[in-house]
């Protein structure tokens, strides 16, 4: 079971503040919801440099997702620059070699 407590952003949106994978203390126990699964649903297939900020929806008991920015590691930086200039090497030898 999770644990976690949200504060609400608008009328039927709440941000989750704390997730808690053990039980959590009793003075933060009668805020928290508990979840059953052994995590917190997650979107699928994040494209690269997106991360996901989770909010809670308390009137469905559900969960939505919105994406965000997220910088780069520096390997998939590297990895995107190779691409960019491989995508260039391949145009300027179509245009030189014909």
């Amino acid at each position: 079971m999770i644990h976690f407590t949200y504060r609400m952003i608008d009328e039927t949106r709440a941000e989750i503040e704390t997730i808690f994978n053990i039980e959590p203390p009793q003075e933060v126990m009668v805020r928290c919801v508990t979840y059953d699964g052994n995590e917190l649903p997650s979107p699928d297939n994040l494209p690269t440099g997106k991360g996901f900020k989770r909010f809670y929806i308390p009137s469905t008991n559900k969960f939505e997702f919105e994406l965000i920015d997220i910088p780069l590691t520096p390997d998939e930086k590297i990895a995107q620059l190779e691409q960019q200039l491989k995508i260039t090497q391949d145009a300027l030898d179509a245009l030189l070699l014909g």
